[in-house]
């Protein structure tokens, strides 16, 4: 049979509960799922795998490395607008400046 019997998930587990079982089950590292009765489904393969010591398939992890390219493309964007607002600020004062009014800080 491919998957744990209820008596071999009690004697793997020790518990009666179900609930108590698949506490037990993560803990052990065991990959369960839980049928719509509430009554747990364990491969025994992979119950073999976790106590032979052996990795199960996994699945291969993307690298990590951030987009430093994003990061320029915000930095340039940061400098294009600080421009943007220094050319507003220069022509509001300088409109302040014929009017008489003092410039902006």
């Amino acid at each position: 049979m491919m998957f744990l019997t209820d008596d071999e998930v009690k004697e793997l587990t020790r518990k009666s509960r179900r609930a108590s079982q698949a506490k037990v089950l993560n803990s052990l590292g065991i990959t369960h799922k839980i049928r719509p009765d509430g009554s747990l489904v364990i491969l025994r393969s992979h119950v073999e795998q976790v106590f032979a010591g052996r990795k199960s398939e996994e699945k291969p992890r993307l690298a990590t490395e951030p987009n430093w390219d994003a990061f320029a493309d915000q930095q340039a964007e940061y400098a294009r607008k600080e421009e943007q607002r220094a050319a507003k600020k220069e022509r509001i004062n300088q409109e302040r400046a014929r009017r008489g009014l003092p410039p902006l800080r």
